[in-house]
């Protein structure tokens, strides 16, 4: 079931708050921020655009972004592009997150990330259906 606005913003809020390094939001938050309300992101210190609408959060939604950047996850891990590739799986941990798939969630993150991120990839692709042809 996907996650309430009310866990989006409490999971933004705290990753917000126990960031050491100022990288929580490139990382991880921005997928947060996303589906979020302008207002709620201004409470916890976060200026949207002016145009900044917020995405639904809903399971159609958060799949179409997930599918719409599997391209560019699976170039940086063939690419071998360490940081990036590294942060393409965890973009698609807080996607998975954020579909409370809690089971999946464990299961990619129990999968030994090797060749930036392939098995996970891989994973995904299947789980979600998207195309996994460049990953084989």
């Amino acid at each position: 079931m996907v996650r309430t606005i009310d866990e989006v913003y409490e999971r933004l809020q705290k990753g917000m708050k126990s960031d050491k390094t100022g990288l929580y939001f490139e990382f991880r938050g921005k997928i947060l921020a996303s589906y979020l309300p302008k207002e709620m992101l201004e409470k916890i210190g976060i200026e949207p655009t002016e145009d900044f609408k917020p995405l639904e959060l809903n399971e159609e939604t958060i799949i179409n972004e997930m599918k719409e950047y599997f391209p560019f996850a699976v170039d940086k891990a063939i690419c071998e592009r360490g940081i990036s590739a590294s942060r393409s799986v965890e973009h698609y941990e807080e996607w998975i997150w954020l579909l409370g798939d809690d089971k999946f969630l464990e299961e990619i993150r129990e999968t030994e990330y090797a060749w930036y991120g392939k098995p996970i990839l891989l994973k995904i692709a299947k789980k979600y259906g998207f195309d996994y042809s460049e990953l084989e």
